[in-house]
């Protein structure tokens, strides 16, 4: 949502009509793409957190409208880049520099096939800085599994009933880290005296219940796609860019 807001606020001012497309398959993703080429549809294109095949890269590449990636890059289209996997190394030398060694991971599983693998980038990074540093982030203290709410609980709390004891967990999102901080509170875990969260992404929910986060900077992930799209339409013949947006933590009571 916050991306789509700052799409929304360089959109306003320019009179475009925002349309989302929702998907859940590849065939839909592909027969969106299909039918917008073939139909001229839009003005313009913005993915986000999507992954196309070659076959679809080479038809858009003959839309005639300007298209941009969000968190997924290509070399001749205009991209918003987020480095997930530097979004986990971050994580992990945060907690590392505020002494802890028993790290934790949970996280959603990215099972779509047309889907970024954010989830698995950070926790790349993440268990690598560790590892690094002669740190293991054991098996059993690492869980990725499905968002849905009823599943979430239940991985969360197997999560905490047969951890060892940690001293940080990095949670994939901030929804994630959220619902963590209320399921390990419920169990009578102090939080950062006896385990510090930090989730990713600092939406807007994570200032309202004091939680630590990595900031991707999503609403200005949303206007760079904006006004690459809006600048490809006045200069269509200009070389891809791709926009590199830097990550940071943002501390608050949950890991200090």
């Amino acid at each position: 949502m916050q991306r789509l807001r700052g799409i929304t606020e360089v959109l306003a001012s320019e009179h475009y009509e925002l349309v989302i497309y929702s998907i859940d398959t590849s065939e839909e993703l592909n027969n969106y793409v299909t039918s917008l080429v073939a139909q001229k549809r839009v003005d313009g294109l913005i993915l986000l957190c999507v992954k196309l095949n070659n076959q679809m890269q080479e038809l858009l590449k003959t839309s005639g409208f300007p298209v941009c990636f969000v968190e997924q890059t290509y070399d001749d289209f205009d991209c918003i880049e987020i480095d997930n996997k530097k979004g986990g190394k971050i994580a992990a030398e945060y907690f590392y520099n505020l002494g802890c060694r028993n790290p934790g991971f949970i996280g959603e599983s990215s099972y779509l096939d047309y889907s970024v693998p954010a989830t698995e980038e950070r926790l790349k990074g993440f268990k690598k800085y560790f590892e690094d540093k002669g740190v293991e982030l054991k098996e059993n203290n690492c869980w990725l599994g499905d968002f849905s709410e009823d599943k979430l609980d239940a991985g969360i709390n197997s999560f905490l009933s047969q951890t060892e004891t940690l001293d940080c967990v990095f949670c994939s999102s901030d929804l994630i880290a959220t619902r963590f901080l209320y399921l390990a509170r419920e169990k009578g875990i102090k939080c950062p005296e006896q385990v510090k969260i930090l989730g990713f992404d600092d939406i807007d929910i994570s200032q309202y219940v004091g939680l630590s986060s990595i900031d991707q900077n999503l609403e200005e992930s949303g206007r760079q796609a904006a006004l690459q799209i809006l600048e490809r339409i006045k200069k269509p013949g200009k070389s891809a860019i791709m926009v590199k947006l830097p990550l940071h933590v943002v501390e608050r009571n949950t890991t200090c």
